[in-house]
């Protein structure tokens, strides 16, 4: 679990290092939708950080169980990941996370980067990726978000009940855990999309 002492650097997508076992590291660009953002600009040209609401949606992407095997072709993914998006609406940020024995050739976390997703690699390790996306909730959870999604049908998710209100985003015709679907706000049921090349430039 990420403490109250945590590096805000999380949530505006600089790279924060945490050192538990089965995790790795944070990387990647907060995820930006229209209208809502982090950087928030000031008079004189700066920048701040907004904090986390009540209301703000914090997505939260299990790739191995949303996209599939993690040696998915990079068309595929970014596909899934921008339907992913497409389909919750507004967030705050989001963070995916995925397990990758070999960082050296991780294509992952440059597709996640294209959509503006941080990924938060992990070590091969059973339910690594689960922990850590719920370690981010709760990370969250400290800086006032009450708002959750996850991309996933594992019952692991549960946690999140006790969080705050949860949506759990699922593709057309995937099993969802019950007992997951029973805490969750709702399921969103997600049509399966046709593999795409790189977003254009927004």
């Amino acid at each position: 679990m990420i403490g109250d002492g945590a590096d805000d650097a999380l949530l505006c997508g600089v790279e924060l290092g945490v050192h538990r076992r089965g995790c790795g590291a944070v990387t990647g660009t907060a995820a930006r939708s229209p209208g809502r953002g982090l950087a928030v600009p000031e008079r004189g040209g700066g920048r701040r950080i907004r904090g986390v609401e009540a209301s703000d949606r914090v997505l939260l992407i299990d790739l191995e169980n949303a996209v599939g095997t993690i040696h998915v072709r990079s068309r595929i993914l970014r596909a899934k990941v921008h339907a992913l998006l497409q389909a919750v609406g507004p967030v705050h940020h989001a963070l995916a996370s995925h397990a990758q024995a070999d960082p050296v050739e991780d294509t992952v976390v440059s597709v996640l980067a294209e959509l503006g997703v941080a990924a938060w690699r992990v070590e091969q390790h059973d339910n690594a990726a689960e922990f850590a996306l719920i370690s981010h909730a709760r990370y969250a959870y400290q800086q006032g978000c009450r708002t959750f999604a996850v991309a996933s049908a594992d019952r692991a998710f549960t946690a999140l009940a006790d969080l705050g209100a949860f949506d759990v985003l699922a593709w057309e015709g995937q099993q969802v855990s019950a007992k997951l679907e029973d805490r969750a706000q709702s399921v969103i049921r997600v049509a399966r999309p046709t593999p795409i090349d790189p977003v254009p430039a927004q």
